[in-house]
């Protein structure tokens, strides 16, 4: 593990990274070749994506209108959103 610096340590301006005005760049890109309306969205659509995100809630809404609730159901639901939540925030260590 490293050493941590002492609080007064102060990197000289000489040593550091040139640093440029992150406000001031040239013109970005567009980033479709055409203007996005209602009409032609349907050509920049990943519909793999689309239907993998949107047939995921209706399986669920399925699951919901057509399971009973039990306690023990609703007791493993909340554990396993709360471990699904940390194994997203705390990644793999």
């Amino acid at each position: 593990m490293a050493t941590p610096l002492p609080p007064n340590f102060v990197v000289p301006a000489t040593q550091t990274e040139t640093r440029r005005d992150p406000l001031k760049h040239g013109e970005l890109p567009p980033l479709f070749p055409e203007k996005i309306t209602v009409f032609n969205i349907w050509k920049y659509l990943d519909y793999k994506h689309v239907i993998g995100l949107g047939l995921t809630p209706l399986v669920a809404l399925y699951g919901i209108l057509t399971t009973e609730m039990q306690t023990k159901t609703l007791i493993w639901s909340t554990i396993y959103y709360y471990l699904t939540g940390l194994g997203i925030t705390a990644g793999k260590y």
